[in-house]
């Protein structure tokens, strides 16, 4: 049923797919009976589908007229369609949107009105304050046209364009000196100096040498240069700042192996032993005869006439002292300590004991592999172990 739903048109054949269509129910709308509904009375005719109910609302001279009974040649088309009909398929015809706002089509909500700028609402019929968005940047100050319902900004010093988005260069016509840079600020610039230079424009060179910002150390003069600060160092001190310790080994003349040792603007040579002078150049002199000599056991050396005479002490005898010939053991805990024998363990060692004891120990040779001569009840005895063997006795 299509009763009473404030219909003015139908599409030409917007049924053929209702075949089993028999009775249509379109009263209670308003029926634009134009040529274009011509077909809609002929097809009701066709099996008496609509039971004399719908009426026409127009155009001129069709008001009130049936659907059914009326002659199909009283369908023309005389002229526009009326703009009220028209609206209901195509919304827009009827011009909703006020203040020139873009009437589009909606699917949903028939049509929607695209507002020009300073209007709102269904129609566009609520005008805005153009300003209530704070469109102005950069501090710029917006002022609204009631009647064109537009806005203009007023820019702070230092900007421009139609929203104040630009920023003035005031570098364009800078007075940075000195090859400085020039930094855009807002109505006006900063300078940026280059080192050693200083001032509003850098328009002044700077005191690299005062108290506090001299860099040379160790004693070194500063000297301010238009590249800056220049040291001359003191004597022993390299580098830009005089900081470095030149090493004076490096070029050292020290001679017979002795050690250089760097000092300040100089260097010291440590003489090996024997030798002097302040390279040690001057060799350690020749030995004396009794140096040479060599005289062992305490015994004195006496120079006569350039040859060296040991004097031995008693018990020791041969030209350096070196050989014991006699002992004489005072107590009990008495011994003597023989010297390394070169080619032990073959070796002649020739004892001759004079004892009022009938047991002791005559010679012992150490603790790794013991060799022993005792006397024992009198009697010499003789025992030794051969390492890997057992150890034997012999009386």
């Amino acid at each position: 049923s299509l009763h009473g739903n404030d219909i003015s048109g139908l599409l030409e054949g917007i049924f053929s797919d209702v075949v089993s269509l028999s009775h249509l129910a379109i009263g209670a709308n308003p029926l634009y009976c134009d040529c274009h509904l011509r077909w809609l009375s002929d097809w009701v005719k066709s099996g008496y589908k609509e039971p004399g109910i719908a009426r026409c609302a127009g155009p001129m001279g069709m008001e009130g007229k049936l659907l059914l009974t009326t002659p199909e040649t009283k369908f023309e088309c005389l002229g526009p369609v009326e703009t009220s009909v028209q609206a209901k398929c195509s919304p827009c015809v009827s011009g909703p949107c006020q203040n020139h706002g873009v009437c589009q089509s909606d699917p949903v909500e028939l049509y929607t009105c695209v507002c020009a700028p300073g209007f709102t609402g269904k129609y566009c019929e609520t005008p805005v304050d153009v300003c209530a968005s704070n469109p102005c940047t950069n501090g710029g100050t917006c002022i609204s046209d009631e009647q064109t319902r537009r806005f203009s900004c007023s820019c702070l010093v230092g900007f421009h364009g139609s929203f104040c988005e630009v920023d003035v260069d005031d570098c364009e016509d800078h007075g940075c000196e000195n090859g400085a840079t020039c930094v855009d600020g807002v109505g006006n610039y900063t300078c940026f100096c280059p080192p050693f230079y200083i001032g509003l424009l850098c328009e002044e060179e700077e005191d690299v040498c005062s108290p506090g910002r001299n860099p040379c150390q160790q004693h070194s003069t500063c000297s301010s240069t238009a590249t800056g600060p220049r040291c001359v160092c003191a004597p022993g001190f390299v580098g830009g700042d005089c900081s470095v310790n030149y090493d004076e080994c490096v070029d050292q003349d020290c001679q017979n192996g002795a050690v250089c040792v760097d000092q300040v603007d100089g260097y010291t040579c440590t003489c090996p032993q024997g030798y002097s002078g302040e390279l040690c150049e001057v060799p350690p002199p020749p030995p004396s005869p009794c140096e040479r000599a060599r005289c062992q056991n305490s015994a004195p050396c006496v120079d006569r006439g350039g040859t060296a005479l040991c004097q031995c002490l008693p018990g020791f005898e041969g030209v350096r002292c070196e050989k014991l010939v006699s002992v004489n053991f005072v107590n009990r805990d008495s011994y003597l300590q023989l010297s390394d024998l070169k080619n032990w363990p073959q070796a002649n060692i020739t004892l001759q004991v004079s004892t009022a004891e009938d047991n002791g120990i005559l010679l012992y040779n150490g603790d790794n592999k013991p060799m022993a001569v005792e006397l024992h009840e009198g009697h010499v005895r003789v025992s030794y172990d051969p390492g890997s063997q057992p150890g034997h006795t012999i009386y």
